[in-house]
């Protein structure tokens, strides 16, 4: 009985680290987290203030509230 809990536990551990292992590979295979505010957001994205567009520069801003939630 005792053996199997510790091969249940070792495979808990294993299944964590791999999962831990995946996470960080697919991270450094795509890092970035873009955002477009030239359309609406979507629904879970709170906290962002209509985005405002300088002809200008062509640039984009988005200004958040107190706290934005993605």
């Amino acid at each position: 009985m005792t053996n199997a809990i510790g091969r249940a536990v070792a495979a808990g551990m294993l299944a964590a680290l791999f999962g831990a292992a995946a996470v960080s590979l697919f991270y450094a295979w795509h890092p970035a987290l873009a955002i477009e505010f030239d359309r609406d957001l979507p629904r879970n994205v709170t906290g962002f203030y209509p985005s405002e567009r300088d002809d200008a520069s062509g640039l984009t801003f988005a200004w958040t509230s107190a706290e934005a939630v993605l």
